[in-house]
């Protein structure tokens, strides 16, 4: 079962739409043991953002597919789109191996390393346990290098995600 909101469902094939269940924006719901808070954010394509919430776990904020968060959130846990670092990118574009139009719909559909930051310095880390960065590009980023920077900048445990990846919350 999808639980996602309206926009995005309109968007798939029959088979999928059949599987989805639309949800409220900036309204909470419930699902088994958890409170969800569907949030729009900005992307080339309708995308959301998700709170999610449940007694043992506290607060998630789950946010991909998007170029900026401008929620404040007092999160225990975030799961924050870091996809690309800008001087990488244009090291890149210089070598000619990726096109200039790329980041312009970078700059349009994907969370820079200094915009991921900027979020998470910008909301109340007081009781952050761990933040993970998704949605990172395999050219475009170093994992090293922007787990490091995220640590830096505030001081709470980061991973970068990878597949087989477990995290004791």
């Amino acid at each position: 079962e999808i639980y996602t909101i309206a926009d995005v469902i309109q968007l798939q094939k029959p088979t999928i739409q059949a599987m989805c269940h639309s949800v409220p924006v900036k309204k909470p719901f419930k699902v088994g043991g958890f409170t969800v808070t569907a949030l729009p954010v900005k992307h080339d394509v309708p995308c959301a953002a998700f709170v999610i919430q449940h007694k043992e776990l506290g607060t998630l904020v789950f946010a991909t597919d998007t170029y900026g968060f401008k929620y404040r959130i007092p999160a225990n846990h975030w799961m924050l789109e870091c996809n690309y670092v800008d001087d990488i990118l244009q090291d890149h574009i210089d070598a000619g191996d990726v096109p200039e139009s790329q980041r312009q719909r970078l700059l349009q559909s994907h969370m820079e390393l200094q915009t991921t930051k900027a979020v998470l310095t910008g909301n109340d880390l007081t009781q952050c346990r761990t933040i993970l960065l998704i949605h990172l590009s395999t050219e475009n980023s170093y994992q090293q290098r922007v787990v490091s920077e995220i640590e830096k900048a505030t001081g709470k445990l980061t991973y970068a995600a990878y597949a087989g990846l477990e995290i004791t919350l």
